[in-house]
């Protein structure tokens, strides 16, 4: 018996009409709305935790002021020396200060001992 590629009856299609109960019209609307709907909301769910942690990270970045030790995105750690609207300068070492932009401030750290946190 030979089944060709169009044909509804070929024994894979068989084995999964027979996995699946048979639903009347009702259900398969409902299920062909969850279909159509959860891909949706998941891609809603990400960009709204995307915002989140976009806005988190910008009221971090605005919150450091002149004297405060930070580190930055790439992991570099300094204090804050001057700062502009876009511009941050860390002081690395003594007498070693350089410019970032702002965006890749990660936040201010506390230099307290651990033993003390």
């Amino acid at each position: 018996m030979h089944f060709g590629p169009l044909d509804c009856k070929g024994p894979h299609l068989m084995f999964v009409s027979g996995l699946l109960p048979m639903a009347d019209q009702g259900s398969a609307s409902w299920l062909s709305l969850v279909m159509f709907a959860l891909p949706l909301l998941l891609v809603f769910y990400f960009l709204m935790a995307g915002r989140a942690r976009q806005k988190a990270a910008t009221a971090r970045s605005r919150a450091v002021a002149v004297g405060d030790k930070v580190v930055t995105t790439s992991g570099l750690y300094g204090t804050v020396v001057a700062l502009s609207d876009s511009i941050a300068s860390l002081e690395t070492a003594p007498g070693v200060v350089m410019e970032f932009d702002r965006r890749a401030i990660l936040g201010a750290i506390d230099d307290k001992p651990v033993t003390e946190r």
